[in-house]
């Protein structure tokens, strides 16, 4: 039997999360599964940094589920005693946690930049599920009833995440971007025999091995510089070509020619060759992008061979 312990971490200085929507979402898909005597969903609220060593202690809980709020620095607000928010660190968070693996399998972070420096996060948890940066309130309210809806109907850890980003990608608003999977599964010896296969990356390193979203953007932005450039130079040329039309009333012809002879031949065709190759290139790279958020979202599946590929691809576009 799984247990969850769901921590409500709302404290009365930040804004109302309504934590008790998230809380009941959960408990209602927990109702309606046929697997829910194999589930013990447990919610604390007003928790202090005292009152979760104590839970973690009594409780033994398998998955810890703490909601609420972060910062960009990956801090999370927990309440002081006084019911104020207390900051503590998600790092030295995860630290502690390294002390319970006798029970703790998965630590979700349902709030904002819970991971947006996930190479600080400990590699002792099995799992770890939380966000790069801010995430509207009903998104993630989505996001975690999915995941357990497909975890409490058999699926695993892993594929539940998977099903949630899916969830939330069906709103087309690239919320699927922001939660991250750290998978430190490897870690743990096998129970059966070692069987041999293509090596899996563990999606947090997967974002360090492939080429990222900001080089993407850059190689875009210069692209479409590159056309407006270019474009400038046609109206640059035109504006010579009907001054030099206008000139044959009042210049001589020897002078034309001179000035003409400025003027090479394939310079008017060079800025529309120019501004075509650039404007396929930004056809490519937004195609890339797409793939690569195919990649992100197929943790479980990605090889080295994998990300090897699509760095090559990225390579070519830039390179024609």
């Amino acid at each position: 039997m799984k247990k969850i312990l769901f921590i409500k971490a709302n404290p009365i200085d930040t804004a109302d999360l309504r934590l008790e929507n998230e809380e009941n979402s959960i408990r209602e898909v927990l109702e309606r599964c046929e697997h829910r005597n194999n589930f013990v969903f447990e919610t604390r609220g007003a928790v202090t940094t005292k009152a979760l060593l104590n839970y973690l202690l009594s409780l033994s809980p398998n998955i810890l589920h703490i909601s609420g709020h972060g910062s960009s620095d990956e801090k999370l607000f927990i309440e002081g005693e006084d019911g104020y928010k207390e900051e503590i660190s998600i790092a030295k968070l995860s630290n502690l946690l390294a002390n319970f693996l006798n029970h703790i399998e998965c630590l979700f972070l349902n709030s904002c930049h819970s991971l947006a420096h996930i190479e600080e996060i400990s590699d002792d948890i099995p799992y770890v599920i939380g966000m790069r940066e801010e995430i509207p309130n009903d998104t993630a309210i989505l996001f975690s009833t999915s995941f357990y809806n497909a975890l409490f109907n058999g699926k695993s850890i892993k594929d539940s995440f998977k099903v949630a980003l899916d969830m939330i990608s069906l709103r087309d608003f690239d919320d699927e971007l922001i939660p991250r999977f750290l998978d430190n599964s490897d870690k743990i010896p096998p129970e059966g025999p070692v069987t041999t296969g293509p090596e899996v990356v563990s999606s947090g390193g997967i974002e360090e091995k492939l080429v990222s979203q900001e080089e993407i953007d850059l190689v875009q932005k210069q692209r479409a510089d590159k056309v407006r450039f270019y474009k400038r130079l046609i109206v640059v040329c035109v504006v010579v070509a009907i001054g030099i039309s206008v000139g044959t009333y009042f210049i001589s012809k020897e002078t034309l020619t001179a000035l003409g002879g400025l003027l090479p031949s394939g310079l008017i065709a060079l800025p529309f060759k120019e501004i075509e190759k650039n404007k396929k290139r930004i056809e490519l790279l937004t195609l890339f992008k797409l793939k690569r958020k195919r990649f992100l979202r197929a943790l479980a599946s990605i090889t080295d061979g994998d990300i090897d590929n699509l760095n090559d691809e990225f390579e070519r576009i830039i390179t024609i």
